[in-house]
């Protein structure tokens, strides 16, 4: 009869913890996506400032998934917007500099992004000299 009676209480205790267990798990993924602080844009972009003589198309590579996000004209500046979808993985994201009438291309060092970042992309006529920038704004710095 102990052991019946243990099993009971352990029954018990079981159900009681799986009934717990949802709202405290609902309450916590409610509290991560308040994590962003108010006045924080959700969109991800990538300005590209080219300082180099050619045109240069642009892609964003992620998990060897490649997109491309559009041409530069040379000594202008563009911004480009990622998908949300493309960033839902967890792995690094590289930036590809593809010059129009040239066979070589550039590939950027691997670097983290989030949502609601702002990638800065200066592109120099050497582009094994460019540089890239990470960071956030606010809505009211805009």
């Amino acid at each position: 009869m102990n052991t019946r009676k243990s099993r009971t209480a352990f029954l018990a205790l079981t159900v009681a913890a799986l009934v717990a267990v949802p709202p405290a798990a609902a309450q916590t993924a409610s509290e991560e996506k308040r994590e962003t602080p108010a006045g924080v844009s959700e969109r991800t972009t990538v300005r590209v400032i080219s300082d180099n003589w050619q045109d240069i198309t642009v892609y964003a590579v992620r998990a060897g998934y490649r997109i491309r996000l559009g041409t530069v004209g040379s000594f202008t500046s563009r911004v480009f917007n990622l998908p949300p979808a493309f960033l839902a993985q967890s792995d690094q994201l590289r930036l590809v500099a593809d010059p129009i009438g040239r066979r070589a291309v550039y590939v950027s060092g691997p670097f983290f992004v989030n949502v609601g970042d702002v990638v800065e992309w200066r592109l120099l006529n050497n582009l094994r000299l460019s540089n890239i920038f990470v960071y956030r704004l606010r809505e009211e710095d805009l």
